[in-house]
């Protein structure tokens, strides 16, 4: 429902447009007469993808993607219509195509101001002068003058200009058959309707603040611009619709919350608890601060489990289970095997889950965490880690739209505890070993590991209970390692 900001705003535009009309009809001064009012507009032919675009995301937000509904499925079941030239299958792959496994498309998606890279458009696809030149100005409109909160003003300011941008891009490249002039079309009608439609939501007063080291609200619409560019090269206005809408989602959950506990708008996934993140790192936390727990650091980490630092729906049977995978499984008999296991988990992440146990899309999300971990640059400080923790909140937010199978739940649940244990070491006192590794972000390895084959073992419980337990053992290499201090 609007809210009477919006309702304000537009009755406000509305009084103006009657009274610009009521202008134009009356005789002018200089003896002319008004413009023909029967030579009718040339609207820009991709406005309805931008109404679309609207209309999908507000179904979406009000009843999100069900049990086994992937992110498009969802989509199509609130109104995006594939055709036979840019099907459902079309749009996953050209999503999945487009960026995901490209570490730099995260910086692309949300630049600021917005850059539209032609190596990112698809391969190939170039703007001429004219086309470039509208790009240009879209990204700095849409870029709000580059402020954390940007005013109701500033949004307004925002709409007339996109408005008028609209009408000489329309001028210049209405009648244009080539990709790329739809494509500058589409980015123009989704960014219209995106920013009103985010612009609603977080200049209402009563909307949540973001996560504070996601996305800007307004980058969302960077990343709805970004997706109906591409989407329109590949598919025109269905295209348009398909992949902005998607990108909106994916990035637009994160900057809402969506990932926390209790939040809407994502499908969780089959059998996941959302909660297992947090969960961990409350179990985490107790391990570390118990005076009994760190008299025990060379000791078997699960035995805590049960009656120091209780993990609910884990009993004697599953401890013991999980003792036997984390042997079995993770190649970590015991806490004193912590530097062979750190070791390999950092020279060859992808070695404990390179089997016929996971499947190829369960693989390619489990890579992209080895491959985010990997690329921080210590000497980046402060907004190196914030941007790895962005990207593994956004990698977590497109792997719940695209696992959906009864299976997918344990890498699901490994994936949401990436994002709580980078946060824990974020914030932890950690110092690395004299070795020089694990650094306190390649522990969030030993967690996502721990947590991905305990839930296949053990469903929440297990993913809780063996990603802190592998988490405790590698954690306690740094620091003193003499054990008379914490992580």
């Amino acid at each position: 429902m609007p809210t009477p900001r919006f309702v304000l705003r537009t009755s406000i535009m509305v009084l103006i447009v009657a009274a610009l009309a009521a202008c134009s009809d009356a005789p002018r001064s200089d003896g002319g007469t008004p413009p023909d009012a029967s030579i009718p507009e040339i609207e820009n032919p991709m406005a309805g993808a931008g109404a679309q675009h609207n209309d999908v995301l507000v179904c979406l937000s009000d009843d999100g993607p069900r049990e086994s509904e992937d992110r498009f499925a969802a989509m199509q079941r609130c109104g995006f219509e594939p055709t036979a030239d840019f099907s459902i299958d079309d749009a996953r792959s050209r999503f999945q195509a487009f960026g995901p496994d490209l570490p730099d498309w995260i910086d692309w998606l949300i630049a600021s101001p917005f850059n539209p890279n032609p190596s990112m458009m698809g391969g190939g696809v170039t703007f001429d002068e004219t086309q470039a030149g509208f790009l240009e100005e879209l990204g700095a409109i849409v870029a709000l003058g580059e402020e954390d909160t940007p005013s109701s003003e500033r949004v307004d300011e925002a709409l007339v200009a996109l408005d008028a941008l609209e009408g000489r891009a329309v001028d210049a490249l209405a009648d244009a058959e080539d990709d790329a002039s739809k494509a500058v079309l589409a980015g123009i009608a989704i960014a219209k309707a995106s920013l009103g439609y985010w612009s609603d939501i977080w200049l209402d007063e009563d909307a949540a603040e973001p996560f504070a080291s996601g996305p800007k609200w307004w980058q969302v619409v960077t990343a709805d611009v970004a997706g109906g560019i591409v989407g329109g090269i590949f598919g025109g206005g269905v295209g348009a619709v398909g992949l902005g809408t998607a990108a909106s989602k994916v990035v637009g959950d994160l900057a809402e919350g969506a990932n926390d506990e209790g939040a809407g708008g994502v499908n969780p996934g089959v059998g996941v608890d959302v909660a297992v993140g947090q969960e961990h790192n409350d179990t985490l936390a107790c391990m570390e601060s118990t005076a009994d727990v760190r008299a025990t650091r060379t000791a078997d980490p699960i035995s805590l489990l049960i009656d120091v630092c209780p993990v609910d729906g884990l009993d004697a049977d599953m401890a013991d289970g999980l003792r036997d995978v984390m042997r079995t499984e993770l190649g970590l008999p015991d806490a004193s095997h912590a530097g062979e296991f750190a070791d390999g988990l950092i020279d060859d992440w992808s070695g404990w889950f390179d089997t016929d146990t996971y499947t190829d899309a369960q693989k390619r999300y489990l890579e992209e965490v080895g491959v985010i971990i990997e690329s921080i640059d210590e000497g980046g400080g402060q907004a190196a880690f914030d941007r790895a923790l962005l990207r593994l909140r956004l990698l977590e937010g497109r792997a719940r739209g695209d696992l959906v199978a009864g299976d997918d739940a344990s890498v699901l649940m490994g994936l949401n505890i990436a994002v709580h244990s980078y946060q824990y070491w974020a914030d932890s006192d950690f110092v690395a070993p004299a070795a020089g590794r694990p650094k306190w972000w390649q522990v969030t390895l030993a967690d996502v590991a721990g947590g991905v084959v305990g839930g296949i073992f053990g469903g929440g419980a297990g993913a809780v209970g063996l990603g802190a337990a592998a988490s405790k053992v590698v954690g306690d290499l740094g620091n003193d390692q003499d054990g008379d201090a914490d992580p």
